[in-house]
């Protein structure tokens, strides 16, 4: 389940991105794991360091070979925000 709050931040930068000119594309995270994927690299793990909006996990979450990952934040802060996830 996508926290509402990524939803909203997705549409702003897709928007932001797109009066640029730009898009999601060659760069993007999904892009680049999909990349090693497509070369034999087992990629299995996705580490998100500074984990409290979940943006990395939730984009590997949507990849066929991806089934770990662990969340590292330092700040005890989002420590609330982490356990929703």
């Amino acid at each position: 389940m996508t926290p509402p709050i990524f939803n909203t931040f997705h549409q702003t930068m897709t928007t932001l991105l797109h009066s640029f000119g730009l898009s999601r594309g060659p760069l993007s995270l999904q892009s680049a794991l999909m990349r090693h994927i497509r070369r034999g690299f087992d990629v299995n793990t996705v580490i998100d360091v500074g984990a409290f909006s979940w943006i990395w996990s939730l984009k590997a979450m949507e990849l066929p070979t991806i089934s770990d990952f662990p969340l590292i934040e330092a700040q005890k802060n989002y420590d609330s925000a982490l356990t929703k996830l």
